[in-house]
This record gives C-alpha cells, sequence and structure tokens, in this order.
C-alpha cells in the first residue's frame, strides 16, 4: 500500500514521539530507588537503544520532509515554466486573449489585449470589466460570460469596441474552462478582429447593382423567354441576390416552365404551373433574371 508524504511524517512524528515517552520513563524507572540500588544494566541498554532509535527515527523524518520540499520546488517550477510557455503561446498571436475566473475577475490576458485596452498583464489581475472599462461595454461582456457559465459550451458572438482609430469589429469566442474534478473554474476567450472584412463587405453591398424582373411582371414578359434560357431566381433575403436557379422549357401550352431540382439532392423535374405562377407562389423569390447563351459571332 501506497502511503503519501503527509502520512509518512505524522507516522514518523507519533512513532518518535513514543520513542521519547518510553525512553523518559527508563530513566524514571532507572533512577527510581529500589532498596537503595539502581535498576540493572538491562535498562542502561534499554535506554540507550531507544535513544539510538529515536535520532534515527528523526533523520529518516528529515529526509522525508526534505524530499516531500523538493518534490514541492520542482512542481512549483515545472507549473511556473508551464506558465511562462503558455504566455509566451498567447503573446505570439495577433489576437486577443484572455483568461477569467467565473465571477468576472481576470486570471490572464496577452500583450495584445494588453494593448487594446492600455492596461498591463499585471495591474488587470483580479479586475473586472467594470473596473476599466465603460459601463455598457463591461455590461454585455459580463452578460456573455455568463451565458457561457449557463450553457457550458463555446459562445460565438460580435463585439463592437471603440479605438482611438476609430469603431472596431470583433468576433469573440468565449468558452468554459475545468478544473480536474470536471467542474468550471474559469472562461477563456479569442477575438478575431473583422473590422476590414465588415468594411469589404459594406463597400461591396453599396456598390453592388443589378437589374432583375420584379415578380409581378414576370408573366408581362414570359413570351419573351426563349426555350434554354437560363432563369436565375432574386432573393429577398437582404445580402443574397439568387437564391434558385432554372432552365426555362416553352411546354405544348406555349408557356415558360421551369426545370429544375426543387430541392438539395432531389431529382430534376419541370414545373407543373408556369413560371410566373411558380415565381408568385414562393415567398422569398421577389423576381428572375434571364440569362440567354449566345453563340460567338
Amino acid at each position: 500500500m501506497k502511503i503519501s508524504f503527509k502520512k509518512k511524517i505524522f507516522l514518523g512524528f507519533i512513532i518518535n514521539l513514543l520513542v521519547v515517552i518510553a525512553l523518559a520513563w527508563v530513566f524514571t524507572l532507572k533512577f527510581e530507588p529500589k532498596k537503595g540500588q539502581n535498576l540493572d544494566e538491562t535498562w542502561n541498554w534499554i535506554a540507550i537503544s531507544l535513544f539510538i532509535l529515536s535520532i534515527i527515527l528523526l533523520i529518516i523524518v528529515y529526509f522525508i520532509i526534505r524530499t516531500l520540499l523538493h518534490a514541492k520546488i520542482n512542481s512549483q517550477n515545472s507549473t511556473l515554466d508551464n506558465k511562462h510557455l503558455l504566455q509566451s503561446v498567447f503573446d505570439s498571436t495577433s489576437n486577443p486573449i484572455y483568461v477569467k475566473k467565473i465571477n468576472g475577475e481576470y486570471l490572464l490576458i496577452n500583450k495584445k489585449y494588453a494593448a487594446l485596452f492600455q492596461i498591463s498583464s499585471e495591474k488587470i489581475k483580479g479586475l473586472t470589466d467594470h473596473d476599466f472599462l465603460p459601463k455598457k461595454l463591461a455590461d454585455g461582456y459580463r452578460a456573455s460570460d455568463l451565458e457561457v457559465t449557463k450553457v457550458l459550451k463555446e459562445l460565438k458572438t460580435q463585439e463592437t469596441i471603440q479605438l482611438p482609430d476609430g469603431l472596431h469589429t470583433y468576433i469573440a469566442v468565449k468558452f468554459p474552462l475545468y478544473d480536474l474534478a470536471g467542474r468550471i473554474f474559469a472562461i477563456g476567450g479569442i477575438s478575431t478582429d473583422i473590422t476590414e472584412i465588415k468594411k469589404q463587405e459594406a463597400e461591396i453591398n453599396y456598390c453592388r447593382e443589378y437589374f432583375y424582373i420584379p415578380k409581378s411582371k414576370v408573366a408581362d414578359v414570359e413570351s419573351k423567354i426563349g426555350n434554354g434560357d437560363i432563369v436565375a431566381f432574386t432573393s429577398t433575403v437582404k445580402g443574397l441576390d439568387v437564391n434558385h436557379v432554372g432552365i426555362a422549357v416553352r411546354m405544348e401550352d406555349n408557356r415558360i416552365h421551369i426545370l429544375h431540382a426543387a430541392d438539395v439532392g432531389t431529382k430534376v423535374r419541370i414545373t407543373e404551373s408556369t413560371l410566373s405562377e411558380y415565381v408568385m407562389s414562393i415567398k422569398k423569390h421577389s423576381g428572375i433574371i434571364v440569362l440567354r447563351v449566345l453563340e460567338p459571332g
């Protein structure tokens, strides 16, 4: 059976204490007058043996304590090395990274996070967002932190921060951190600056312009649509230009129908309803764009 260091030290202490008590008892008997004579030499050997045993036990306890202290020092050094390694990894990334306790107090941040909010990693320890951020921003951060502790899974949010060079948009990924017992003890977070991407999206959306036939006008232009023309259905969803595509087919009723796959993975078929009827029946369609392939020359 393996005995822990604490139990070994305690056991050594008890044994040594008993030896000291026995040694004191022997000396008491040794010098107790009995018919005018001291006890015989047997008690002398017992006393010497107990004294030597006490010294040996003290030496053993000393080495046990020294081994325990060395193990503790090595563990602390290993923990310190791992912490420095983790901090080095954190500081090498261009993304702001932080770790907070579940009560909101900061445990760790990287250099990018420190530069972002103009606060050092030493000063921020023990602080919460409300200690150095505007209340509205801090309230939002705290709300998302609490949501992570509630759902116990990764949470993605979009956050905006006012910096000296303007407003920046970040995608923040927050996640729970667990101890060895499997209990959540902290919240980790990594943020990615998507300001440039948002600007590019805004520029594209602002500059993009296309022409389409509104669904209410499709019946009026149906006669101009030919067999084999490609019909793209424009979308009512913001940011989405086209949500479906089909091929125009003129049927026996001399009306345009659509050859398409109604859903992903389904067989291609021709609509029973005409093009104008079909586009009017789908709420997410705002109209159509007709493309015609021409032969060169």
